[in-house]
């Protein structure tokens, strides 16, 4: 450790001595990792970070498949309640979309961004009542209820978190409402993953039981039971679909080209972005070897310099070893204060990704510099030290001994005081000058004779 610290010092003075090319390097270091730890940082939240539900890989989501036509479409009213009643491989299939309310009688009249829900929806995705209740199967049908569930943010935004908010009264688009249930804090819909978009209040499906083929446009998730496959519950309700379309044929093509499919939550969240997020990892990645090959070209010019001082110190005693290990500890150092800057700048990056009109990515409000985020940038730093100073370093220790030491003396004697280059331009011994004696006493005599 003492002589880690040794090398640390020195690297830290040799950076400080070359400031061009430190400054160089570190912002061309900063800029590659930067890129990296932002992209990284999306990518972590989007694809990487399971859903904030309990057992997320069980939840799955339902819709048509018309082929020709749709290729996904939402489920009818009748497929939805046969589900329901019928599939022994799901559990907890529900039904929610995504509306708007006018809000009226709690200060000024506004707009709320709302959603509705069936009562098995909040069970299926894990989330408790903080308060009060969920949803009847009595109070579905036709929003006859006129009951809502509040999310935590309306509850402390508009009741300043009373606990008696069980039973009173909202008033959305002209009609009364009765409060019956408040979400616990932090739980986001699919709607808000997907579009980014809070979700304050919930009320009943109001579906048509009366009319079970009026529409196809229901988005319905399911939980996929304890033992239970995707491709068994696929298997499942494709049979129970096919005796709806005995039941009602004509809301089902003749040739079969409709047909219902399951898939897995996550992927109906993150859509067609899966792709496009690794493409733009893997390119950013690209940019970071091109930095470290600069750098490492710029470490490659710069040890040509250091030939004389690696020569010396191979001369008394140094073993190749340990000078490879001492311009490790500098390309380290380079890579470590570029990670440290590359996190501001990704800092900066995700601050402004709302403001340049990236709204489509789901889960943005989750893309943070988490602990995960910070170990990448870390190991990202050090690999990054060892692939542009690996070359560079080996590079330096091959070199002529005998050579470098004869160059640098002759550099050497090139760049000695006056008196000795006064002696050169006019021609006369080192003994003659007047200030030989005084420099260097010791081996005036040799000097003098030579």
């Amino acid at each position: 450790m003492q002589t880690l610290w040794q090398d640390l010092r020195f690297g830290a003075r040799m950076m400080c001595k070359n400031l061009g090319f430190t400054l160089t390097a570190v912002l061309t270091l900063a800029l590659g990792i930067g890129a990296n730890t932002a992209i990284f940082s999306v990518v972590n939240a989007v694809l990487l970070r399971p859903l904030p539900y309990p057992e997320a890989d069980r939840l799955v989501f339902i819709y048509n498949s018309w082929s020709g036509l749709y290729p996904k479409i939402g489920l009818m009213e009748g497929e939805y309640l046969r589900l329901r009643d019928q599939a022994r491989s799901l559990e907890g299939v529900s039904l929610y979309t995504l509306t708007t309310y006018t809000l009226t009688g709690l200060g000024e009249t506004e707009r709320v961004s709302s959603g509705t829900a069936s009562g098995d929806f909040f069970a299926a995705l894990g989330a408790p009542m903080a308060l009060g209740r969920t949803f009847k199967r009595e109070e579905e049908p036709n929003g006859q209820g006129n009951v809502v569930i509040l999310s935590h943010g309306f509850w402390h935004r508009k009741f300043a978190v009373n606990p008696g908010v069980i039973g009173q009264s909202l008033t959305l688009d002209g009609r009364s409402y009765t409060i019956v249930g408040v979400l616990p804090q932090g739980f986001k819909s699919p709607l808000e993953l997907q579009s980014d978009r809070a979700v304050e209040l919930w009320t009943p499906p109001g579906y048509n039981p009366a009319n079970p083929c009026c529409s196809h446009d229901l988005s319905v998730i399911g939980r996929l039971r304890e033992g239970r496959t995707l491709e068994q519950a696929q298997s499942e309700t494709r049979g129970i679909i096919a005796g709806a379309a005995k039941d009602y044929p004509g809301a089902y093509p003749k040739d079969g080209s409709k047909q219902i499919l399951l898939k897995p939550l996550m992927t109906e969240i993150v859509g067609d972005l899966r792709q496009a997020l690794w493409a733009l990892l893997a390119a950013v990645v690209f940019v970071l070897l091109i930095a470290c090959a600069n750098v490492a070209n710029m470490q490659l010019g710069r040890g040509e310099t250091r030939v004389p001082e690696i020569a010396i110190r191979t001369a008394l005693g140094a073993g190749r070893g340990r000078i490879i290990r001492q311009l490790l500890v500098e390309s380290f150092l380079l890579a470590v204060i570029g990670g440290g800057l590359g996190l501001l700048l990704a800092s900066w990056g995700l601050e402004m990704l709302p403001r340049l009109g990236v709204e489509k990515i789901p889960r943005m409000r989750e893309i943070t510099l988490d602990a995960r985020a910070l170990g990448f940038t870390l190991a990202t730093s050090l690999l990054t030290g060892v692939i542009f100073g690996l070359a560079p370093a080996f590079q330096a220790v091959k070199f002529d001994l005998s050579a470098s030491l004869k160059e640098g003396a002759r550099v050497g004697f090139a760049e000695r005081p006056a008196p000795f280059a006064r002696c050169e331009r006019e021609k006369r011994t080192c003994a003659e000058s007047p200030n030989f004696a005084s420099y260097r006493p010791a081996t005036s005599a040799r000097w003098a004779s030579g």
